[in-house]
């Protein structure tokens, strides 16, 4: 996850954003933050039977940031971490950041 996350950082910060990581044992998150304010918040679980990513964005209409959940791939059936790659979550991330700040 961390890789991913890293890259996606490294780009991000060349357009203007800045970009807050956290990792533990169970999740890892990803803050995108422009001009002070959030944009999105990445969070991926290490959640049996398989992972999920929950993110969240905030509402332009009431400021407040929604959560919401997404399958990563495509893949039939459930997914160990170890099966999904960075290019994986790059494309998720980028699908669900272009969503939100559309």
């Amino acid at each position: 996850i961390l890789p991913a996350y890293v890259q996606l950082q490294e780009y991000l910060e060349t357009q203007g954003r800045e970009i807050r990581i956290a990792a533990d044992h169970q999740q890892a998150t990803l803050t995108v933050i422009h001009h002070g304010n959030p944009e999105i918040m990445y969070r991926m679980y290490a959640r049996l039977p398989e992972p999920a990513v929950y993110y969240a964005y905030i509402a332009p209409e009431t400021g407040r940031p929604v959560e919401a959940s997404d399958a990563i791939t495509a893949a039939a059936g459930p997914l160990s971490l170890h099966e999904i790659t960075p290019d994986d979550i790059i494309r998720h991330f980028i699908r669900k950041y272009k969503s939100v700040s559309a």
